[in-house]
Order: C-alpha cells, then sequence, then structure tokens
C-alpha cells in the first residue's frame, strides 16, 4: 500500500484490520468522517453548474449499494444543475 509520510498510522491500522486485529467492531479513523456529510457537496462543491463541461465532471463517481441511492444521489445531483430540464422516454 502507498501511503504518503502523513498517513502511515492509517496505513498501519487498516493493515491491522486486514489480518483481523481490530477485533470483531471496526472504528474508522476521525479522518474518514468528513465535516460535509453530503456526498454530493463534497464531490461538487467546485464545480459551477451554469459552465460545466464534461471534462470537468469526468472521474468523479459516488458509490452507492442500491439502485434506489444510486437515483436519489443522481437527482440531486441533476437538480443542481440550471437550465431547461428535458424527459425523454424510450
Amino acid at each position: 500500500m502507498r501511503a504518503l509520510e502523513s498517513e502511515k498510522e492509517f496505513s498501519k491500522w487498516i493493515l491491522e484490520v486486514g489480518i483481523g486485529l481490530s477485533g470483531d467492531t471496526i472504528k474508522l479513523p476521525s479522518e474518514c468522517y468528513p465535516k460535509e456529510q453530503d456526498p454530493v457537496k463534497q464531490l461538487y462543491n467546485d464545480v459551477n453548474f451554469k459552465a460545466v463541461t464534461a471534462e470537468k465532471l469526468k472521474g468523479r463517481d459516488i458509490l452507492t449499494v442500491t439502485n434506489d441511492l444510486s437515483i436519489e444521489q443522481n437527482n440531486a445531483v441533476l437538480n443542481s444543475i440550471h437550465g431547461r430540464k428535458e424527459v425523454y422516454d424510450i
């Protein structure tokens, strides 16, 4: 595992989890809990949706465990984009 010098403690912890030294429950380090708990805001807070390009959005992903959550997150992103909305039936 590659880690920055500032991440050495985290990399040691993750290795301990991998070999089962953490016990039955795992408590994530505080750096795993961002101050902003909204994934859409975390991922797109620097994007001006009035002038966004496909290149600017490239490589930004939100992973979810269910399709329903995926649709919910997708709708949150779409609601952030200004302009006329079209719905196409296929």
